[in-house]
């Protein structure tokens, strides 16, 4: 997808984005019983090897700071920032509980969102 933001001489800038979904759980796959991790941390999986893949290894993981709200849709204390070369990058999350009650949704839902220039700024 692509985001628009206005530039300080009136134009915009268009950024190219990649949107990600997770939710559910894998049926028949694991017969153990054992308990599978959240949607939001297969998520995070995901995110982290696609980012090895492209070998950008300079990245973390950071919880909400005061003043620098993550989307409201995501659950405030299950979401982070991907920071790549101490920047903002990314997020992902979990779906808020009072938004996944008012979709009427019945499994767990992460979602992300990637800045594509900011993840490839340095390639």
């Amino acid at each position: 997808g692509y985001s628009h933001s206005r530039t300080k001489d009136g134009g915009y800038k268009q950024e190219s984005r990649l949107g990600l979904a997770v939710w559910g759980e894998p049926k028949g796959l694991w017969e153990s019983g054992q308990k599978q991790p959240p949607p939001v941390m297969e998520l995070k999986g995901a995110v982290e090897n696609m980012l090895c893949q492209f070998q950008i290894s300079r990245f973390k993981w950071q919880a909400p700071e005061e003043g620098r709200r993550l989307p409201g849709f995501l659950h405030p204390g299950q979401c982070a920032t991907l920071m790549v070369e101490g920047k903002p990058a990314g997020f992902i999350g979990t779906l808020h509980p009072a938004m996944q009650d008012e979709m009427k949704i019945r499994e767990t839902v992460a979602l992300g969102e990637l800045s594509l220039e900011k993840l490839f700024a340095g390639q």
